[in-house]
């Protein structure tokens, strides 16, 4: 399940080794808020997503790191699929649509590949909310 772990530091083979499943993701999380590279962040959180659903059994946990790699990157298909499948599971499209629909200004702030991912995935989780819903 935990994919992305060939560049592991030695301190996340520690942890991995040693079942910290809490703390390995802490440490992913402390790794995540100093890397400047996007991929690298959004590598850690998926990382973290992985750890919170299949090691500690957290889907909405799990859900939330999967919100915070879509701020990073919007256009992400994986973390998108990822966020869909738990929304489904955990029948969040509301709480989804309402945390994206209604940040100020977000649109304009966002780069026009970015701005469109999100609206698409506005207009997608709005459809599997009604269809939720009958």
């Amino acid at each position: 399940m935990l994919h992305h772990l060939r560049h592991e530091d030695s301190r996340s083979i520690q942890l991995r080794l040693a079942n910290d499943w809490m703390g390995l993701n802490e440490h992913l999380f402390q790794l995540a808020e100093l890397e400047s590279a996007k991929d690298i962040r959004l590598t850690s959180f998926r990382k973290m997503a992985e750890i919170f659903e299949h090691k500690l059994n957290d889907q909405a946990s799990a859900f939330v790191v999967y919100q915070a790699a879509l701020r990073d990157d919007y256009a992400n298909q994986d973390v998108a699929i990822e966020i869909d499948r738990l929304a489904s599971n955990l029948k969040s499209y509301e709480h989804l649509i309402n945390e994206y629909s209604n940040i100020p200004c977000l649109l304009e702030k966002l780069d026009m590949k970015a701005a469109y991912a999100l609206k698409s995935l506005l207009i997608q989780w709005k459809s599997k909310l009604n269809t939720q819903k009958l």
